[in-house]
């Protein structure tokens, strides 16, 4: 599973090269708002989008509330 979201996030190569509809997919998972926002910062010196930001807060929002809806400590 880790290697598939590298490889699908564009850590190990481009989304560009998928298919249209296949792009825009990957372009929703955390790994490539995390991966663009990186390579951003580390390459160009310059802050990420708001996309990445937007991606990111969106995939918090639902898991935290997944988290507090399904979590029992029993």
């Amino acid at each position: 599973m880790y290697v598939l979201m590298l490889g699908l996030g564009g850590v190990l190569f481009p989304t560009s090269g998928f298919p249209e509809p296949v792009e825009q997919a990957v372009a929703a998972l955390p790994i490539t708002a995390l991966t663009s926002g990186l390579r951003s910062v580390l390459v160009d010196g310059s802050l990420p989008g708001s996309a990445s930001f937007a991606v990111l807060a969106v995939w918090t929002a639902v898991a935290a509330l997944l988290a507090s809806r399904l979590f029992r400590w029993e």
